[in-house]
């Protein structure tokens, strides 16, 4: 009785050994990157095509994917699971020639389940109640142009929110209690190409916000550290040849920084990269030769990040990044303007706009590219 308890402990190891060996190659590296569907966006035709639009988000609590709508000067919110819109909201100012300095909806930032606030092209930040299915409020940051790339920190309860374009960008912080109050601004004459994208970091309670040019000087750029209660840039993180565009964050301290890339101008001294700067030890490294990418998401329910890569030097790209050490890079061809990206962590399905492509029946008016990460053989 006890022999055959061995040869069957054995023989059991033998069988998970065996197991490895044969499907260790098969896990490694067994999926890739996909286009897997299209939404339409209702209302879009060749006289009135979907062309122009700006950062999408994902509401997994309401299952819903909402997207600045610039052509049709909405915010869409479409059910995440079916892709079919449920509504509309109008009331923002569109497109208005030249680009992009007097275009909205811009930005988005959802406050609980209903508060969404949205920027615009009049120097305004609305707020979208989604149960009403209205804009109830708008807040004027005071500038001339429009305002960009929202950010909360729900434990100060204030909104930073940029306005890029001006003549001197600034940030403005608002707070998210009743009444909105502006609590201050912040100017910053050393960013000479516009502001970009910011992120509030619960670990360390501090904002980081990417400036893709410092002083004139096009290959440079920073990430600014911001403490929020005292309203005061602690320091700004230089990166070389990146152009700092779009930050996401992620697990273990990772902030990931897009850089906007050698498609803005050969010139600029761009590198292919996409780097990963740890909020608090402020190291950065580069992680992937991707870049050109305009929004970025990190998404917990695959552990990956994702990026909508449109001017990356071997062509328009959705690309991901693993989040794990080693970083895995997979991309999957995109379209010339595709540069907003967001993905529901309940499916893992990604959201790309694009604009008008002729030779696609499904999106010669524009549509919303869906892709996925796809186990190989399905």
């Amino acid at each position: 009785m006890e022999n055959m308890s061995i040869k069957s402990s054995v023989l059991g190891v033998v069988v998970r050994i065996c197991c490895l060996i044969v499907c260790l190659p098969e896990l490694a590296h067994a999926d890739s990157l996909r286009r897997v569907g299209t939404i339409q966006v209702p209302g879009a035709s060749a006289g009135s095509p979907f062309d122009v639009f700006d950062s999408g988000m994902v509401a997994p609590r309401l299952g819903a994917y909402l997207l600045s709508n610039i052509s049709m000067k909405s915010v869409d919110v479409f059910d995440a699971g079916t892709g079919a819109l449920r509504f509309r909201v109008p009331g923002f100012r569109g497109f208005e020639p030249p680009c992009c300095e007097h275009v909205g909806p811009g930005s988005l930032e959802l406050i609980g389940d209903t508060e969404l606030w949205v920027t615009d092209a009049d120097s305004s930040v609305k707020i979208v109640d989604l149960a009403a299915h209205k804009i109830s409020e708008s807040i004027s940051t005071g500038g001339k142009l429009r305002t960009d790339a929202p950010a909360y920190d729900p434990r100060e309860r204030l909104i930073v929110v940029n306005n890029p374009d001006d003549t001197v960008p600034f940030i403005t912080f608002i707070s998210t209690r009743q009444g909105h109050k502006i609590l201050g601004k912040m100017a910053f004459p050393q960013a000479t190409a516009s502001l970009e994208h910011s992120v509030w970091s619960p670990r360390t309670g501090l904002y980081y916000l990417s400036i893709p040019e410092l002083d004139g000087n096009h290959a440079r750029g920073g990430i600014a550290v911001i403490d929020p209660h005292e309203r005061v840039v602690l320091q700004t993180i230089p990166i070389e040849g990146c152009g700092p565009n779009s930050l996401a964050l992620g697990p273990d301290e990772q902030l990931l920084v897009g850089c906007r890339g050698s498609g803005r101008g050969n010139d600029y001294g761009f590198v292919p990269k996409t780097f990963l700067m740890n909020v608090r030890t402020l190291a950065v490294e580069p992680v992937a030769d991707i870049n050109g990418s305009d929004q970025t998401w990190y998404n917990s329910g695959d552990g990956r990040y994702y990026l909508s890569a449109l001017a990356n030097p071997g062509g328009p790209v959705l690309a991901t990044i693993e989040a794990a050490p080693g970083h895995r890079v997979l991309t999957a061809p995109s379209q010339h303007f595709a540069h907003s990206v967001a993905v529901d962590p309940v499916t893992n399905r990604a959201f790309v706009p694009f604009s008008s492509t002729p030779t696609e029946s499904e999106c010669t008016h524009g549509c919303i590219a869906v892709y996925s990460v796809v186990a190989e053989g399905r």
